[in-house]
């Protein structure tokens, strides 16, 4: 038995939630991607590391739409 299923945790990947899953995670990596791989230039992967950890904290905290000012509906 897994850790998830000791915990309880159900992983259902049919239906609509794997949809709104798979939509999140494109839209989660579009952001990462073209708002903080591509346009900054990151000397190494330290400073990479720095540049994502950032970019999370903020997307976490400010939330998925208010740092590109566009709407993601």
């Amino acid at each position: 038995m897994g850790h998830l299923e000791q915990a309880g945790v159900r992983i259902n990947m049919d239906g609509p939630s794997r949809v709104m899953d798979n939509l999140f995670r494109e839209r989660l990596w579009w952001d990462v991607k073209y708002e903080d791989i591509y346009v900054p230039d990151y000397v190494n992967g330290r400073v990479l590391g720095e540049g994502l950890r950032g970019h999370f904290r903020f997307y976490n905290t400010e939330g998925a739409t208010s740092g590109s000012g566009r709407s993601q509906s």
